[in-house]
């Protein structure tokens, strides 16, 4: 994005632009909203960048690929360019993956891999790939561990810290496997944190706690 500019979703259904306003010693004396989408068709939940001019938005039950436009004025503009269909529930948290795949949490206590495919004339459209079998608890957080797995965090009925593993067979078939969770943490896993190649932070709801979790390789390789 430009480097003044930040994008804010909101639960009126839309996307915002807003641009960070300095003073001339360069302090930070204000923001503007400059641009944003029309109503997306659910409240925004979760955000990541792609590039420098397109983001994905999580909202309603369906992830929607926004691209940022810019007129010959120089006025600033948001357009929705695709969507999946969709996903059964809510986007509360996203991960990007790698160039062409990122993890959709949704409400529906589930985890999506979520494709992105750009034709020849430079068209974009978003597949849901495949999901996970239901984790026990809306998919509130995600972090990456590494290439292949990823961290989910799961909120009422589940309340467990889970590992994913994205495989794909001689095919070229992916599946999501949940191969490893914690106990029940007393709360919701609203945040997720990593400290480092062993060890994560998994912030809860009712519980209000931080809690350190160990991941031990030799139970999930």
């Amino acid at each position: 994005f430009p480097s003044h500019d930040i994008i804010a979703g909101t639960g009126d259904g839309k996307a915002h632009m807003v641009e960070i306003v300095r003073g001339e010693n360069g302090t930070i004396t204000g923001v503007n909203p400059i641009a944003s989408t029309e109503v997306l068709g659910g409240g925004v939940w979760s955000l990541f960048p792609i590039d420098e001019t397109h983001f994905i938005a999580g909202m309603g039950n369906k992830v929607q690929m926004i691209e940022i436009v810019r007129d010959g004025e120089g006025k600033y503009g948001l357009k929705p360019i695709s969507s999946t269909e969709a996903l059964g529930g809510l986007v509360h948290s996203l991960l990007q993956l790698d160039e062409t795949h990122f993890i959709a949490g949704t409400s529906n206590n589930r985890a999506h891999l979520i494709e992105i495919v750009r034709d020849a004339e430079g068209k974009y459209t978003l597949n849901e790939i495949v999901s996970t079998e239901t984790l026990g608890g809306v998919v509130f957080s995600l972090l990456p561990i590494d290439e292949t797995h990823f961290i989910a965090g799961t909120g009422s009925g589940g309340q467990k810290a889970h590992m994913i593993e994205v495989v794909r067979d001689a095919e070229g078939k992916y599946k999501l496997n949940e191969i490893a969770s914690t106990e029940v943490l007393g709360g919701g896993v609203l945040s997720l944190l990593r400290i480092d190649e062993m060890h994560f932070i998994a912030g809860t709801s009712d519980g209000r706690e931080a809690h350190l979790i160990e991941m031990g390789y030799r139970d999930w390789e």
